[in-house]
């Protein structure tokens, strides 16, 4: 297994540069100035990290989160399984096994389309565990587009292949070994509904039998062929937007699923052309 390289014990830029400090005294009613004093840093860094807040509950937590975001999207189309966190709410859990290593990534790479931005609310924190870190993509550009895996990259792009169950047919059966089925990633019950949400994602296509268990072909492969990288306006170049989180490895750590041979798990991404990401590739992105 390539473990994810979380950190190499020190920060790429200063943290202070984009913390705001809540002085441990924010209440119930959202705090004008320090959410205009949020807006000033994200515009001028791109993350915002608000912190000692002394807030407690998510509906408190949201009320920055969506000061700074702006319009908020549902999970359409998504990959994980994840549930609202409240009644009505679009924050979500994590979606994921808490033994799971989650690689570096930008969200809903594998669509056609993503969201603008992220804003994460820690409601509880385990001692020493759970830190979210995030990545200075200019200096990962920059330094990848320095090797041949960079350029490969580049010219290629990127194919993401990604498997969806039934849950249908998993109702009477245990389903320790799923990812997340159709019908939750895109909040339909029919095959069709499926195929015209996928095609509204700039997603193919494709009914499978599934490779677990082979009698049941409402398996729902999606396909899309995209640049690894993305434009960015406020920094005028493209910025590496793809990563391993969509690759079979994402799930070396996923009990139930890593158990699963590659070829059966529900990730799958190649280059462009269709031509293999070798280990070392592998290695050498997660580096």
């Amino acid at each position: 297994m390539i473990e994810p390289r979380w950190w190499p014990g020190y920060n790429a830029v200063s943290a202070d540069l984009f913390t705001v400090d809540g002085g441990g005294k924010l209440g119930p009613t959202a705090n004008q100035a320090v959410i205009d004093q949020m807006k000033s840093v994200y515009a001028e860094h791109g993350v915002v990290h608000l912190r000692n807040s002394g807030l407690t509950t998510l509906q408190e937590m949201q009320q920055y989160t969506v000061a700074v975001q702006g319009k908020q999207p549902w999970y359409e189309g998504g990959a994980n399984k994840r549930k609202a966190l409240q009644p009505g709410s679009n924050v979500y859990e994590v979606g994921a096994p808490g033994k799971a290593w989650l690689h570096y990534h930008h969200e809903m790479a594998y669509n056609g389309h993503s969201v603008k931005n992220l804003g994460f609310c820690c409601r509880k924190a385990a001692k020493g565990k759970g830190a979210t870190f995030v990545s200075e993509q200019t200096m990962v550009t920059d330094k990848l587009l320095k090797t041949s895996l960079g350029q490969k990259l580049k010219e290629k792009g990127v194919t993401y292949i990604r498997c969806l169950t039934d849950r249908d047919y998993y109702d009477s059966r245990s389903d320790s070994n799923v990812y997340n089925h159709w019908q939750i990633s895109f909040g339909v019950e029919t095959p069709e509904e499926a195929e015209r949400m996928a095609t509204q994602c700039g997603l193919t296509t494709e009914w499978a039998s599934d490779p677990v268990n082979p009698d049941n072909e409402r398996y729902l492969m999606t396909y899309n062929t995209i640049s690894a990288f993305e434009y960015v306006p406020e920094l005028d170049r493209n910025i590496l937007f793809s990563s391993l989180a969509d690759h079979p490895m994402w799930f070396d750590s996923w009990p139930g699923v890593m158990e699963l041979p590659d070829w059966k798990r529900p990730l799958q991404m190649t280059y462009g052309d269709g031509s293999e990401i070798t280990r070392e590739e592998c290695q050498e992105w997660i580096d």
